[in-house]
């Protein structure tokens, strides 16, 4: 557990090893292997270990929960459902597996279902920013500017070092037209983490609308210098070509967002 707890993986997968090699069904050894092989990116091995970790002892919330969230890495989402509501069900105050479930739920595009679970984590915890950050994905995808920028400011308020709440505050605050309160908001979210790619494409998206074309044609440039694959940065870098009247370049721009993404239509556009 210290390896594990300090980062020192190959260590922690060693001693647990260890452990299975003295009792094969050993369920906290199975479940943290699990979780190491996950750390490590190698999410079907967590997976088959967490699941045998399960059989081994079946009344464990975290089990369940781990076991959704690697489902989750795998793009299982409809599978994921029913652990973590296993996870719930064996702990009533998990919080984080109900922000889990609202995760799939907006991704099903069922919002209401997706609310009612992001509310349940904050009443379960109520220092839960990535509750409150998702709860305001949510507001504004359904059009409720105002709540979305309550939840974000929630967010920030618990944890003013969660970049994404700043970054997300800053595109509802774009969308009720404060391009000002927006430009510093995306810029707090870079203050925090500078090599936050999708802060500085948005950055650029405000900077474009304000007029200052330079600006933002550098700021889109810096978005794609750390995410090379950030298709929505290169066709808003292409709009900025375009209305700076660099043509040539600005073709160039959307070529690479369609070799990203052939199906990404402000490319073509």
């Amino acid at each position: 557990m210290q390896f594990l707890q300090s980062g020192n993986l190959v260590d922690a997968a060693d001693i647990f090893n260890k452990v299975l090699t003295v009792k094969p069904k050993n369920p906290d050894a199975l479940h943290l292997l699990g979780l190491v092989n996950n750390m490590q990116g190698r999410y079907a091995e967590g997976l088959r270990l967490i699941g045998k970790a399960i059989k081994s002892n079946p009344k464990i919330g975290d089990y369940h929960r781990n076991l959704g969230l690697t489902l989750m890495k795998l793009d299982k989402n409809k599978e994921a459902v029913p652990a973590l509501k296993k996870a719930i069900l064996l702990n009533k105050n998990d919080a984080d597996s109900h922000n889990d479930l609202g995760t799939i739920y907006s991704k099903f595009g069922r919002k209401e279902e997706a609310i009612r679970k992001y509310k349940n984590s904050i009443r379960k915890n109520s220092k839960n920013y990535r509750a409150y950050n998702n709860l305001g994905n949510v507001m504004l995808e359904i059009g409720d500017v105002d709540q979305a920028i309550n939840n974000y400011n929630n967010a920030i308020k618990i944890n003013y070092r969660y970049h994404k709440a700043h970054c997300n505050l800053g595109f509802a605050l774009r969308e009720r037209g404060q391009l000002d309160e927006a430009d510093v908001a995306f810029k707090n979210a870079i203050a925090i983490n500078p090599d936050y790619s999708d802060a500085y494409n948005c950055l650029g998206n405000t900077l474009k609308e304000q007029g200052t074309l330079k600006e933002a044609i550098a700021a889109y440039h810096r978005a794609i210098q750390i995410d090379p694959k950030n298709k929505d940065a290169f066709s808003n870098l292409g709009y900025a070509l375009r209305d700076q009247g660099n043509l040539a370049e600005a073709v160039v721009a959307y070529h690479h967002a369609i070799e990203i993404d052939p199906t990404h239509k402000d490319g073509h556009f």
